[in-house]
């Protein structure tokens, strides 16, 4: 159980004067010069430490020195802004009120949602909110355990990955679904665009994929389902595209049929005129008051507007919303029991679905067998790609916390590292092999000279990409989980977990630290 943050100015204070005990490094922080960072790795300086108190899961840098991060405090997550060299704490607010479960966060900082902050969940909703007072502006539920997000070059679309392998394609301004595939059998732990704007998403299936988006929908949609105790299957629609609702679908009603709760929690609206639709429950069809629904969207097919009836007694526990009547004649749904999906197609009445505006479809140009499950990836300004792996799934268990307390650590191994991509062959390149046991987070730098990974074995070890030589190494209190440069290349973002301590007003080990890159034998060395 971690112990409550104090306020976020408080903490960044506090923590930015206290002195390091696990990092070996100086305890006094040496600022990044201005301007671009290039050239040959040849070390850290002394880091800022933001956060030392807290479980770090992940953090992104955005333009003009801004830093996120999602931290596990007590029972829930909390997302904190704050702008860097110095400090300058902007918000720090719940994301959430369950526990270990976001593990991403990105900074918007081009296209129609710029400014903006995105959190995907293990619970599986997509979050934005504003970048500079936390307050939430939107959400989607996609009814799958969301892992990580990114953003198009362009900053028109914006990719969130699931655990069960898909990928979610979503207007960054709105939220509205463009678009869904299954590019992996596995969790996807590392997603990326390259500038040409193909996507490269790494999984735990031990897979990279190099995909292209081309603008228009499948013709088949295909949505996840689970099995109610009443024998249906129950699916997510979207009210106006964005407004999830549980639904199931049923041919024997005469109309589609919502629950009064549903009413109350989307705040529909009754029909204008009075108007009543015919809904048969068990005891028989009568008439009910109707509500409009606005336009029903399955995936990327767009119903079109539909109202329900309100009828508690016609939809089963489990559900809200049954598509019946006029919804079953503009679109045809069938089960894929053996994948546990429900597989939807335009119909062939007078009145069909239709594609949602901007949809775009994902193509698979290349797929590159990775040593073992993938666990990050990140894709330099130039378009060099970086994977990492480790030799197993990446899951924490009580056998494996035994082991890492009494010391007891595999030799590192080509299976557990990071590696470039050449993209154009479909091959590995150069691998960066330190870890002892699961390598878990890798970050190239803007330029591509610097490799960084990060592992389970408490280290973060910098190499240099050209010459494969490892140049710095830092030891942390407990589990780095992800490694990010800034956009200018001359701070390396490390999070990591603490150890516990209920002494000290719960102050730890370093957490969150900001280490300024050393180049070319100075701190700095500037691109022409």
């Amino acid at each position: 159980m971690r112990t409550s943050s104090r306020p976020l100015a408080l903490t960044l204070v506090a923590a930015a004067h206290a002195g390091v005990l696990a990092c070996a490094c100086a305890t006094v922080p040496t600022p990044p010069a201005p301007g671009v960072h290039a050239g040959p790795p040849v070390g850290l300086g002394a880091p800022e430490i933001v956060n030392r108190r807290d479980f770090i899961y992940a953090l992104d840098f955005g333009t003009g020195g801004a830093l996120a991060f999602v931290h596990h405090v007590s029972t829930h997550m909390e997302l904190s802004a704050t702008g860097t060299w110095p400090l300058s704490p902007r918000f720090q607010e719940k994301v959430n009120a369950t526990e270990f479960d976001v593990e991403d966060v990105l900074m918007v900082d081009a296209g129609p949602a710029q400014g903006t902050i995105v959190v995907p969940s293990r619970q599986g909703l997509l979050r934005a909110f504003d970048g500079q007072t936390g307050a939430k502006l939107r959400e989607y539920t996609t009814g799958a355990a969301l892992l990580r997000v990114a953003l198009s070059p362009d900053g028109t679309i914006l990719v969130a990955s699931a655990a069960d392998g898909r990928v979610f394609f979503l207007d960054p301004a709105t939220f509205a679904i463009k678009g869904s595939a299954r590019p992996h059998t596995d969790e996807v732990r590392g997603l990326g665009f390259l500038p040409d704007g193909r996507l490269v998403s790494a999984g735990q299936d031990a897979a990279l994929v190099v995909s292209s988006l081309t603008p228009g929908a499948p013709d088949l949609v295909r949505l996840p389902t689970a099995p109610l105790k009443s024998g249906e299957r129950v699916f997510l629609a979207h009210l106006d595209g964005v407004r999830a609702v549980s639904s199931v679908r049923d041919q024997r009603q005469p109309s589609c049929a919502v629950t009064s709760g549903a009413v109350k929690r989307l705040e529909l609206a009754m029909v204008a005129d009075g108007t009543q639709l015919t809904a048969t429950p068990a005891t028989g069809p009568a008439a009910y008051p109707a509500v409009e629904l606005g336009r029903v969207v399955l995936g990327t097919l767009d119903l079109g507007a539909l109202r329900a009836a309100v009828c508690d007694e016609c939809v089963p526990p489990g559900a809200e919303l049954v598509l019946g009547g006029e919804a079953l004649t503009r679109a045809v749904l069938a089960d894929d029991v053996a994948h546990d999906e429900l597989v939807v197609r335009a119909g062939t009445g007078e009145q069909t679905a239709t594609s949602v505006g901007g949809a775009v479809s994902l193509h698979e140009l290349r797929r590159i067998a990775l040593p073992g499950p993938g666990t990050d990836l990140d894709v330099s300004s130039t378009g060099a790609t970086l994977v990492a792996f480790s030799h197993e799934k990446t899951e924490r268990s009580f056998d494996l916390y035994e082991a890492e307390k009494k010391g007891l650590y595999p030799e590192p191994q080509p299976g557990s590292a990071a590696a470039l991509v050449d993209l154009e062959r479909g091959a590995l390149g150069r691998r960066f092999i330190g870890h002892r046991g699961f390598t878990v987070t890798a970050a190239l730098s803007p330029d591509g000279h610097t490799v960084v990974t990060g592992g389970w074995d408490k280290r973060v070890l910098v190499f240099d990409a050209e010459s494969g030589k490892q140049v710095a190494e830092r030891q942390l209190g407990w589990l780095v989980r992800r490694v990010r440069f800034s956009p200018d290349g001359g701070t390396l973002g490390v999070g990591a977990w603490t150890p516990v301590n209920a002494l000290n007003e719960g102050d730890s080990e370093p957490a969150l630290l900001l280490y300024p890159l050393e180049v070319g034998g100075q701190q700095v060395a500037r691109a022409p």
